[in-house]
This record gives structure tokens, sequence and C-alpha cells, in this order.
């Protein structure tokens, strides 16, 4: 059977499931723009993963202790509203590898509950979890481990019999941290994060490949 020797799957949605990246890339890069901010190299990717309220530390530790935190996130979240499509497209091979799964699935993310619920239902995946653990869920976001034991916790499943499918070395850290097995969805990740995973595949039609084959390479 397909990935037999786990229990249960647990996905991120932003970046590995629906394509939402680009719009928050684009729109935290606007309100740099307007905020004459020259935002360092690499800098960016520190951020994926990361619940927006939770960007905070980051920004300041970046920007300077009197960053003005609150404004530029209230520009971004302006800025996003105003790209961010009505529904979201998938990322290739999602639904692909959903029907090729036929363990129980959760959520695990960065996103508050209302845009999740938003956003699965807009990209009709709803149907494809039986539970979905948000920021506003757990005690602490990715990096820490909470979402993810959480998520094995509703599935009834030990944590070391889960596999996770993520897209950022944020949420690598949070599954890893929670016992699960980690899929990869990424072109090239940090040596880090690779070091982390089971495997590494550049979109879900490649991971389905892995996942569907008798045997699971490392990463």
């Amino acid at each position: 059977m397909t990935g037999g020797w786990f229990d249960a799957v647990v996905f991120d949605l932003d970046g590995t499931l629906i394509d939402t990246e680009t719009s928050y890339r684009r729109a935290f890069f606007a309100t740099a723009a307007a905020f004459a901010l020259p935002v360092p190299p690499g800098f960016y990717a520190t951020l994926l993963g990361v619940a927006t309220p939770d960007r905070a530390a980051l920004l300041r530790q970046a920007f300077g202790a009197d960053f003005p935190v609150a404004e530029f996130l209230a520009a971004y979240y302006a800025h996003r509203a105003a790209i961010m499509p009505a529904g979201p497209s998938l990322c290739p091979g999602a639904v692909e590898l959903l029907h090729a799964l036929p363990q129980p699935k959760a959520i695990a993310t960065s996103a508050s509950r209302r845009t999740a619920l938003r956003h699965l239902a807009a990209t009709r995946l709803a149907g494809h979890f039986a539970h979905v653990v948000t920021r506003d869920d757990v005690p602490r976001g990715k990096p820490a481990p909470d979402s993810f034991l959480r998520a094995a916790a509703l599935l009834g499943a030990r944590p070391q019999r889960c596999l996770a499918v993520e897209d950022s070395p944020t949420g690598v850290a949070a599954a890893c941290a929670a016992g699960l097995q980690v899929l990869m969805v990424a072109a090239d990740p940090p040596a880090e994060a690779r070091r982390r995973c089971l495997a590494v595949v550049p979109d879900l039609h490649a991971g389905r490949e892995v996942l569907c084959a008798p045997a699971i390479p490392a990463a």
C-alpha cells in the first residue's frame, strides 16, 4: 500500500498545497518599497512558515528596535488583500497526491483559522482533511512543534508514524521537533533543512512518485 510505513499525513497549507506565497512575497516587497526599506538578501526566506504576528521579532532584529512593526504589518495586510486573488490556485500535483494517500490527513498551518478555512473552501480541499490546526489553536507557532503535535494527536497517531509535507525550513524544523518524518517540497532548500528530511522534491507530482515508490530514497 502507498506509504504503508506511516499512519497519517500532516500537510502545511501555504506554499505546499496552495500557491499563496507568490502573492505574499509580492505584498511584502511592495510594503518594503513603500517604507523605503532595504531588504537584505535572503531575509524574506527566514519569514516563510512564520505566522505574520510572529514576524515582529524578526523584523526588529533585522531593522532595529525602533522599526515601526505595527505600521509595517498593517500595510502588508493591506497590500496582501489587494494582491491576493479571490481563490488562490493549487500547487501542481496537490489533488493527485491527496487522492493517492489513503491515510487520514490534517493541516498544520501558520495561517489564522479564518484564513485557512477560507482558502480550503475556495480551493475545495477541505473535504480531504479530518482536522485543521492553525496558529489560533496552539500556544506557539512554527518552528515550535505544537501544531504538528496537536495534528498528530487529533489524528490518533504517534508522531513517529506520521508524515509531514512542508515547503519551508521553518516548517521542517517544526515537524522534526515534533518527531514526524518530513517530505519537503522545495527547489533548492538550505542544506540544514535537506538533511532533516526523508526526501526533498521539486513539486507534489514528484512527491507522489516518491511516496508511491516501493522504497523511499534518502534526501
